[in-house]
């Protein structure tokens, strides 16, 4: 039997689609912000934020209903304890969270969005920080299907272990 790994990650901030240059205001309006970037919408649940490196000027969890709309933002500026543990509020279905540099004369980049090493994970209890592309692997079975070809006919096994 063959084995085919594959990767998994605790951590739902995927530096990967990271959306630059967006900000969210208490009121939920989306504005351009240069020192601004947020994740993708991530499916609400519970919600560990955890920075294990540089810690950023400031930084949000905005919480949305089934249709992406805004329901509301709780902030963090000059963050200065952690682990934060969130709730979703009643009807939320999605978040984001957006980390700012405060420096509104130069982007945020991604060297500096990796210096945070943000963990993000679900539950109540912090998890170890690992990158959203750190290598956990797990072995699971690849299973094949034979097809025969004699001469000009095509014979094909079937799920039942039968010939056609």
């Amino acid at each position: 039997m063959n084995f085919k790994r594959y990767h998994v990650s605790k951590n739902l901030f995927d530096e990967s689609t990271i959306i630059y240059g967006k900000w969210t205001s208490s009121a939920g309006v989306v504005d351009d912000y240069v020192s601004g970037a947020r994740t993708v919408d991530i499916s609400a649940s519970v919600i560990t934020i955890k920075i294990y490196g540089v810690l950023p000027f400031s930084f949000s969890v905005c919480w949305l209903d089934i249709n992406k709309e805004f329901i509301e933002r709780w902030h963090q500026a000059n963050p200065s304890s952690n682990p934060y543990t969130l709730n979703p509020p009643q009807n939320a279905e999605y978040f984001y969270f957006q980390v700012a540099n405060g420096n509104t004369l130069n982007p945020i980049t991604a060297e500096q969005i990796a210096s945070y090493q943000i963990m993000l994970n679900t539950g109540s209890i912090p998890q170890p920080y690992e990158p959203y592309s750190s290598e956990v692997w797990h072995d699971i079975p690849i299973y094949k299907r034979s097809v025969l070809v004699w001469n000009t006919d095509t014979t094909y096994e079937r799920s039942d272990g039968s010939w056609t």
